[in-house]
């Protein structure tokens, strides 16, 4: 039976933003589940944040609610790093004295996907995948009876564990629009050491003849998710 999927997250979802891996439309998901007849809506932009694609995902449900066919059967979304939630999050973190920086993100992210969990059918299929950044443990925690997750496809694909970072593509060198925000909301100690880690995974993707631009996985990469998917969902 035909399913309609959900693709959301950021640049390792987006076509537009593959092309520079050598990734062709053909070898996307998108692609793959439009070859098998499925109804596909993609929301996923190169540079996007989790919250800005949980709020999308989250308007298209309540026009759903006008039409149930357009609910999805399966959503899969490429998780991306927290960093780039803090522009869109100051007044709550400046406003707490409880939680880190991460973890108030962390919280209002919770709350974002369990509005669209409720939102949607108890048989929708949930898939996150940790892409740019690998899925937070409170996340995992929260979801783990409700969504099926990939902790980390980028250390998949390398074959090597990489440090914890939600901040990777914003501390490692270079010129992004996010920096002094993770500067503001980090303390010193923790800059530092982020800025660190991202510069030496930089260091690891360039390395790596399995990311052509030194940032998206390759085609091969996007056909063995294809496969699980196919065998996870019995496609």
């Amino acid at each position: 039976m035909n399913k309609v999927v959900w693709i959301s997250g950021d640049s390792w979802g987006d076509f537009a933003s593959l092309i520079r891996s050598d990734v062709f439309y053909n070898d996307t998901l998108g692609h793959k589940f439009k070859e098998q007849g499925h109804s596909v809506l993609e929301f996923a932009r190169g540079g996007s944040n989790n919250h800005t694609q949980f709020k999308n995902v989250m308007n298209y449900s309540y026009k759903c609610m006008q039409n149930p066919d357009m609910f999805p059967d399966i959503w899969i979304h490429f998780w991306t790093e927290l960093g780039r939630d803090i522009m869109f999050r100051q007044k709550a973190i400046r406003a707490s004295s409880r939680y880190t920086t991460e973890q108030v993100l962390e919280n209002l992210n919770i709350e974002e996907i369990e509005e669209i969990v409720k939102k949607n059918s108890k048989q929708l299929k949930i898939l996150f995948i940790g892409g740019q950044a690998p899925i937070p443990k409170a996340i995992q925690e929260k979801f783990s009876d409700r969504i099926d997750f990939i902790e980390n496809w980028k250390a998949d694909i390398l074959k090597e564990e990489l440090p914890y970072n939600q901040y990777m593509s914003i501390l490692s060198g270079k010129d992004n629009p996010n920096e002094p925000l993770c500067k503001l909301y980090l303390n010193k100690k923790q800059f530092k050491y982020y800025q660190k880690l991202s510069i030496n995974e930089r260091i690891i993707l360039e390395d790596s003849n399995r990311f052509p631009d030194n940032a998206h996985p390759d085609a091969k990469a996007y056909l063995d998710l294809w496969l699980d998917i196919k065998e996870r969902y019995y496609l």
